[in-house]
């Protein structure tokens, strides 16, 4: 029987239909395949053979705590470790290479817990930890101690990307003028090592409220609780609950007004011709590590 050529052209697009059609199941199963072989991985382990090296500065037989100035030099390593983060005394510092300098700020001998984590694939961490201890030896100079307040001043208050700049917020005139109840809050070194915020009827509020605004201080950032502090020649260390200088949001790993045991580290530098005490302070903003609010400080008495 012969096929005419309407019968011939059905038969084609038939044959031609089921080709298409079984070739795009054989194409569909090879990238399924594909899939499932991107997606299978091998044994997530987490780093090993951690290894915590401390070197306290000038250290020796005769000074086995070091020289006074209570700088350490920390150098962590693993197998398998793609970043690293220290801890002292709980307070942790973020440290990529595994290698960190910082200065403990504990006046005379005092004993610290180190420890080093290692960060492999997938999260997986290891750790090793040390107790070491390391003298301070730093005696203020005795304009230092007593009464300081925000100096009235634009350029007083600032908040920028890194110490030094201050181009994400500063203070004005104007800021001076709204903020007279900040502006007038003492921040009080006492010799005998004690620390007080005295903030009056009014304070600057920004947390807890609708709106920023001078209001009555609330606890704990009142001033109400013990607080103390130590200094060395870089740093000041605040301890106390709701104890702080500056703006009580800010803190070493935010800026929620809840410190890490209670407890806030600021870099200063006392200019004692000018009389003024100027403070940076980072860590708060996680996004940006280096950011750093500014304050400086006039004597009140």
């Amino acid at each position: 029987m012969l096929l005419g050529n309407l019968d011939l052209l059905k038969i084609n697009t038939i044959m031609k239909k089921n080709i298409f059609k079984y070739f795009s199941i054989a194409l569909a199963l090879f990238f399924v395949s594909c899939d499932e072989e991107n997606y299978e991985f091998g044994d997530i382990l987490a780093p090993s053979n951690v290894a915590l090296n401390i070197t306290i500065v000038g250290a020796d037989d005769d000074n086995p705590t070091g020289d006074g100035s209570g700088k350490i030099m920390l150098e962590a390593s693993a197998s398998n470790a793609f970043s690293y983060k220290f801890s002292i005394d709980g307070i942790e510092s973020i440290a990529p290479s595994g290698m960190m300098e910082t200065t403990l700020t504990k006046t005379g001998v005092e004993k610290y817990a180190v420890t080093a984590v290692a960060i492999g694939p997938g999260g997986t961490t290891s750790s090793i930890s040390q107790q070491i201890e390391v003298f301070v030896d730093f005696q203020p100079d005795p304009s230092f101690f007593g009464a300081w307040k925000l100096a009235p001043e634009p350029g007083a208050l600032g908040v920028g990307p890194a110490v030094g700049n201050y181009s994400w917020w500063s203070s004005d005139a104007a800021v001076v003028a709204d903020r007279a109840c900040l502006f007038d809050d003492l921040f009080i070194f006492n010799e005998d090592g004690t620390f007080q915020n005295v903030m009056g009827d009014s304070t600057w509020l920004e947390l807890g409220v609708a709106a920023p605004t001078c209001a009555a201080p609330v606890a704990p950032h009142d001033g109400s609780n013990p607080a103390t502090f130590s200094v060395t020649k870089d740093f000041i260390v605040i301890n106390g609950l709701g104890a702080f200088l500056g703006l009580y949001k800010v803190h070493n790993t935010g800026e929620d007004g809840v410190p890490i045991g209670n407890t806030i580290t600021y870099n200063y530098t006392h200019d004692i011709d000018n009389g003024t005490l100027e403070i940076t302070i980072t860590g708060f903003n996680t996004g940006v590590p280096e950011a750093a609010w500014y304050y400086k400080f006039i004597k009140a008495d």
